[in-house]
């Protein structure tokens, strides 16, 4: 799920249900303009708040139409008037 409040810019997070036991928020920034999805990093969470990993490794993904990182990617490029989105 796409936390809207959390865009600040191209910057924004993700978070996503583990095995019903974690949840892992993983934070994206985008350069709309050349269509790339970058991870910058990510924390994961017991359902309680604890945090129990987190990873500041950064990798570009592929952008990938009606994936959770695509629709997010799409969202922010088309708030921040991106040509194209």
């Amino acid at each position: 799920m796409l936390d809207i409040e959390s865009i600040q810019g191209t910057d924004f997070k993700i978070y996503q249900s583990l095995s019903g036991e974690q949840i892992l928020v993983s934070s994206f920034t985008v350069a709309c303009g050349e269509a790339r999805l970058f991870g910058t990093g990510s924390i994961s969470y017991t359902r309680s708040g604890v945090k129990l990993i987190e990873s500041k490794k950064e990798q570009e993904f592929q952008y990938q139409q009606g994936s959770a990182g695509g629709n997010a990617m799409r969202f922010v490029c088309r708030r921040i008037g991106a040509r194209g989105w």
